[in-house]
């Protein structure tokens, strides 16, 4: 295997080793900084709530996908969507972080979606959560102040839906050869407008979810004040979840989005506070990711008859 084809794993893994560093420093650094948990039925209550809202996101996150599918031509049904989607949760828990799109699109193959159809939508469902990851920063960053008026967000909402097309072509551009040899054409299917904007909306909707996740569980368990102001945060949840979604090495983002987190959200909560609730997402996704898999494995399996 070339250099050029093992870089991105390898810088991946470097990417892994230096979260893990990162959470280990600041874990101990502040260690005296530690909330205790609070166990009371409000707590239990946001823990059931932060599982709730997970699997909202995966229950988005397939729909999302069915939307891209989804082909005047060739039509497909949405419970087969969320049934290979349910499934393929957890094969991003492999080594190397590629098993959400082998498996995926192996599931897909199974259930009757061709192969090629399924892996052209990663492109378009990639650099779409990218561009909302974006979107939702310059939104709720420090300089967002700017773009408040209605006009100005409309506008921001039209650049994000119409950037991927553009990062689309400039693939078919700038890197003919590469694009030939990995999917046999010369210029990528196009989802429309209005489907890609509904797979973003859905993708926003995520990043909301598993920020007020990390709330719940930041103020219920481990005692963070009330009138902290979360959706500063959510560019670190959108970038954290963005990150973890696609860096090589990193079997579900895992090291990377806490990593991502705990920088983004400590000014906010604290270090201890911070680290505590990033932890116990971890633990709520996985949770999240098994229920949504038995839930797929125990439905009536599909159809082969789109």
């Amino acid at each position: 295997m070339k250099l050029s084809e093992r870089l991105p794993r390898i810088l991946g893994l470097l990417a892994f080793a230096a979260s893990l560093a990162y959470l280990g420093w600041m874990a101990a650094r502040h260690a005296a900084s530690f909330p205790a948990v609070t166990m009371s039925p409000p707590a239990a209550g946001a823990l059931a709530a932060a599982l709730g809202l997970y699997l909202l996101m995966v229950l988005a996150g397939g729909t999302a996908w069915y939307l891209l599918l989804r082909a005047p031509e060739a039509p497909v049904r949405l419970r087969t969507v969320l049934t290979v989607w349910g499934l393929a949760q957890v094969g991003k828990y492999l080594p190397g972080n590629v098993g959400q799109y082998l498996g995926r699109a192996a599931l897909a193959k199974r259930h009757g979606i061709p192969l090629h159809r399924s892996a052209l939508t990663f492109v378009f469902e990639t650099t779409g959560l990218i561009v909302t990851a974006a979107a939702g920063a310059l939104l709720t960053a420090g300089t967002g102040q700017t773009l408040t008026a209605p006009w100005k967000i409309a506008l921001l909402a039209l650049a994000a839906v119409l950037a991927p097309f553009g990062l689309v072509h400039a693939v078919e551009r700038w890197f003919p050869g590469r694009l030939r040899r990995h999917t046999g054409l010369d210029r990528l299917p196009r989802p429309g407008v209005a489907t890609l904007g509904g797979t973003m909306l859905l993708y926003a909707l995520s990043f909301a979810c598993w920020g007020l996740a990390f709330e719940l569980l930041a103020r219920h368990l481990f005692a963070a004040p009330p009138d902290t102001p979360w959706g500063r945060a959510v560019p670190a949840f959108a970038l954290a979840w963005v990150a973890g979604f696609l860096t090589p090495g990193a079997p579900a983002g895992l090291g990377i989005r806490e990593a991502l987190l705990v920088a983004g959200t400590a000014p906010l909560y604290g270090p201890g506070t911070a680290l505590s609730a990033a932890l116990a997402l971890r633990l709520v996704t996985v949770l999240g990711d098994g229920v949504a898999f038995v839930v797929a494995w125990g439905g009536e399996p599909p159809s082969r008859s789109l």
